[in-house]
């Protein structure tokens, strides 16, 4: 319904103010079922900080989110699929 949908709209806009703490979070990426390749390459992307992945500014769960979706982008398939899931309960929940 609309009020949902417009709660949905409230918690994506407010991500982006919400800082974290990037090293507690990469580390709670096992028990999300992200796999160590991925968190390496995840890691190496916070580091670039490159705005064609999204990954400009202060460590906000946004940036957190978008960081997962880029390695999403550098996989396929079904996995592609999951990471992308992930990223969106990340900043859902």
């Amino acid at each position: 319904d609309l009020e949902n949908l417009n709660n949905d709209i409230a918690r994506i806009q407010r991500a982006g103010s919400i800082r974290v703490d990037l090293d507690k979070e990469i580390k709670q990426l096992p028990k999300l079922g992200m796999q160590e390749g991925e968190i390496k390459l995840l890691t190496n992307k916070l580091l670039v900080n490159s705005k064609d992945d999204g990954l400009v500014g202060e460590p906000s769960l946004w940036k957190f989110a978008q960081a997962i979706g880029a390695v999403a982008n550098e996989v396929s398939g079904t996995r592609k699929r999951e990471l992308n899931e992930m990223a969106g309960k990340i900043i859902m929940n």
